[in-house]
């Protein structure tokens, strides 16, 4: 009996220690993963998808004046995506950048080399597909985005790239390495340094400023004249600021507990630090001050605040969002450009999201439910009512705009329907673009939303900058579409039904995409499908 008892003992040690022989195996491959995996692939999506929007801006700014487009595309793209990944890797997507960081104690030296060769497949994949995206005609007029500085003095190019990228990881270590002066909105400042920067020196050098930004077109377009100026000149300009960094505020690097905790990501990492202690010690005066006052319990949601006010919101969002947009449509100038409409879709969306957030969670768009739901934010009973209710909206908005604007604008601009294919030869460049700009779109909305690890209340902003990206972008290529409730409403008005069903496919398919993504990368570990807990 005893020597049963026994065995049966060691039997149950043996069993409890191969269980947690695994766990512990289970967790370290998933540490492993969230170190060093995770945030090489954020980097390489993010340098990707700035490429391809920065790549996309300047061939779709050809025949307009000046670089505002390309500026504002460039600077609006780098701020969203630092915010967007940054919780992840840092938010770099800049090997100078990664370069000016390490060198101020702000990533692990182990991550330097990963994160530059993620970096510049990322630019390369992000400049095959703005190759993919356009008519080779287009491409191939603005040598596929690639930058190319003045032949005749090249000296000045050389000093425009060094100061330029001077400026640039100087905000970059200063906003988000430096202890004493950094800030929760460096992705923002960083972001419109970049804007700056270009609309000063894009005439000398192009502005590069990052290594990848040039070597990614350069290779899709096979373009190499005095292609080194983009590599020399950034880099000189880092190792100023690093050397500038160390001895003015040497002092003050490498004393955060972040620097402690050797994580790998940094610039949102250490901003969402402080912005975490900046609400504790607002929660903490908040509750002195109520101190001796007991909050009423919130009381559970009706069932038509839980089911119908949700779907009204829906309309009423979808609506404004639809009759906004068409109108901006309608009025602009084609001269003009696209900026003025790419502006009121965007703010537009960025008001109605911040508005109506906590009543609907402001979809207003099918390929945004789709990828809701199946990324765990919504109930699938509440899909179909959603789906139905913008499509009511945007017929609604599309009816306001018609009764609004000129019998005439309104017909000239085929009341602001998707009117600009016009043969089968553009429907490839089309439907890859509606997909690819769609993923992005819908990816900010999964981070930034629905993903633990990466949420953030700048939400409705940073959706609203990422449509004036994609607009400001791929334009010229199917309209930015994005939302078919956007094409299904004016469709309806003006009866112009040709290749709507782009504007349904397209879409669609990027959001599924970027639910795949989140699902399968760079979900937190709740989300992912993959090394969970």
């Amino acid at each position: 009996m005893s020597g049963a008892k026994t065995k049966t003992e060691v039997l149950t040690i043996d069993e409890a220690g191969e269980e947690e022989r695994a766990t512990s195996s289970t967790s370290e491959r998933r540490r492993i993963y969230e170190e060093y995996v995770q945030p090489c692939l954020a980097e390489l999506m993010g340098s990707c998808l700035f490429v391809l929007v920065g790549c996309a801006s300047v061939i779709g700014n050809m025949g307009t004046a000046g670089v505002l487009q390309p500026a504002v595309a460039h600077g609006l793209t780098l701020g969203v995506l630092i915010v967007v990944f940054g919780q992840i890797s840092g938010g770099h997507f800049n090997p100078v950048v990664s370069l000016s960081v390490c060198l101020c104690g702000g990533m692990k030296f182990l991550l330097l080399a990963p994160y530059i060769v993620t970096q510049m497949i990322g630019g390369m994949i992000g400049a095959g597909l703005a190759k993919a995206m356009y008519p080779s005609n287009l491409y191939d007029a603005a040598l596929g985005g690639a930058l190319q500085p003045s032949s005749s003095d090249l000296v000045k190019a050389m000093l425009a790239e060094v100061l330029m990228s001077l400026i640039l990881t100087t905000v970059v270590c200063m906003g988000a390495v430096n202890g004493q002066t950094r800030s929760p909105s460096a992705p923002f400042c960083i972001g419109l340094t970049v804007t700056a920067n270009i609309l000063a020196g894009a005439a000398l050098s192009g502005a590069c400023m990052n290594p990848v930004r040039a070597f990614g077109p350069a290779v899709a377009a096979n373009h190499w004249v005095h292609h080194w100026i983009y590599w020399v000149g950034p880099t000189c300009g880092a190792l100023l600021t690093v050397s500038f960094i160390r001895l003015m505020f040497d002092n003050n690097l490498c004393t955060t507990p972040w620097n402690r905790s050797q994580s790998p990501t940094g610039i949102a990492h250490r901003r969402a630090k402080m912005g975490v202690e900046k609400m504790e010690m607002e929660d903490t005066d908040c509750t002195l001050m109520e101190k001796g006052k007991k909050s009423p319990a919130p009381s559970p949601p009706n069932k038509y605040e839980k089911l119908f006010q949700p779907c009204l919101a829906e309309i009423v969002g979808t609506m404004f969002f639809v009759f906004i947009g068409c109108v901006s449509v309608i009025e602009n100038v084609p001269a003009a450009g696209r900026l003025q409409p790419a502006l009121v879709h965007g703010l537009a969306v960025a008001v109605l999201v911040a508005v109506m957030d906590n009543i609907s969670g402001s979809h207003f768009n099918p390929p945004f439910t789709i990828a809701i739901y199946l990324c765990g934010g919504m109930e699938l009973m509440m899909v179909g009512p959603y789906l139905v209710c913008q499509l009511i909206g945007g017929v609604l908005g599309a009816a306001m705009s018609k009764m609004m604007t000129p019998a005439e604008r309104y017909h000239n601009a085929t009341g602001a329907a998707f009117d600009i294919l016009k043969s089968e030869s553009q429907l490839s460049g089309a439907i890859f673009g509606e997909v690819a700009m769609t993923c992005l779109v819908t990816m900010v909305v999964l981070l930034v939303a629905v993903n633990g690890k990466t949420k953030t209340p700048l939400a409705p902003f940073l959706v609203g900058c990422t449509v004036i990206i994609n607009i400001l972008a791929g334009g010229d290529v199917s309209g930015t579409c994005l939302n078919p409730a956007r094409a299904f409403g004016p469709a309806v008005m003006t009866n112009y039904w040709t290749y709507h069903w782009v504007y349904w496919v397209g879409p669609i398919g990027g959001g599924l995409v970027a639910a795949a993504l989140l699902r399968l990368i760079l979900g937190d570990e709740k989300l992912r499908v993959v090394l969970k807990s």
